[in-house]
């Protein structure tokens, strides 16, 4: 855990500037972890996501994993380091 981010939704919240935890786990229980067929306009639906943090989303998404987050990206651990 990353702070309290689950593995499947890390990508999002590390990956996404601004959208955090709580919008991050309410995307992906409302659409999935398959990002590649929702639209800006549906994002938006999300409470708390407007216009910018959908596009941001939608860019991440499409930029990193092709329009969805694949197992193989989920089940990778992120480790950070502070020094």
């Amino acid at each position: 855990l990353y702070y309290g981010v689950k593995e499947d939704i890390t990508p999002l919240v590390v990956g996404v500037k601004r959208l955090g935890r709580k919008r991050a786990r309410n995307i992906v229980d409302v659409f999935g972890l398959d990002l590649k067929s929702v639209s800006e306009k549906e994002l938006q639906k999300i409470d708390g996501v407007g216009e910018k943090l959908s596009k941001k989303v939608k860019q991440f998404a499409d930029s990193y994993w092709g329009g969805g987050l694949s197992s193989t990206f989920c089940n990778t651990r992120i480790h950070f380091h502070i020094f």
